[in-house]
């Protein structure tokens, strides 16, 4: 019972912290994960994970832009 209350916790953030209100698993091959309050996008390259730090709120276009300039 307190982890389905939990997991409905979590689907609320994601709305409320969200600019586009939908949150895609994944964004141009990148994993998306909301871990604390901050949402982060992550791959794995050559054997490591990488990280890219995207924010508070959910938002595609930065989620792009940072990956075109990751690579």
């Amino acid at each position: 019972m307190l982890l389905k209350e939990s997991e409905k916790q979590t689907e609320v953030v994601k709305d409320e912290n969200a600019t586009d209100k939908k949150i895609p698993q994944q964004v141009g091959g990148w994993g998306v994960q909301l871990k604390d309050p901050y949402y982060r996008l992550f791959k794995k390259i050559n054997g490591k994970v990488k990280w890219i730090h995207v924010g508070r709120k959910w938002d595609h276009k930065l989620a792009w832009d940072k990956i075109q300039k990751f690579n």
